[in-house]
């Protein structure tokens, strides 16, 4: 009489169970990785065409979600960041503004 092996009150696997298992566990990653490198790749591809469309956005974008998944930035370097950003901005209204004012004829 053949006496069933039990583990944990379950009876335990065959060695037939075991390699279909790891047959199906194997094409299972394969198909991963296969799916895995497209995802990249369409990643890859769509992140570039930001970049070259729309560069500053794109880094700043980038950049947030940097400062997120790092935990973010301690608070003096966020203002420092923040008045640099700020002046360059204002910097960039003023030379727009003074450009604007400049091409205009005289009244």
């Amino acid at each position: 009489m053949a006496t069933e092996r039990r583990t944990n009150g379950h009876a335990a696997p065959n060695a037939r169970e075991l390699l279909d298992d790891t047959a199906r566990l194997r094409g299972d990653l394969a198909a991963l990785g296969e799916h895995t490198t497209r995802a990249v790749a369409g990643w890859r591809r769509y992140l570039r065409a930001r970049l070259d469309a729309q560069p500053y956005a794109t880094i700043a974008v980038a950049a947030g979600v940097g400062c997120v998944l790092g935990g973010g930035l301690p608070s003096p370097v966020l203002r420092l960041a923040l008045a640099i950003g700020g002046r360059l901005a204002a910097e960039r209204v003023l030379g727009q503004v003074v450009g604007a004012l400049a091409a205009k004829p005289d009244e």
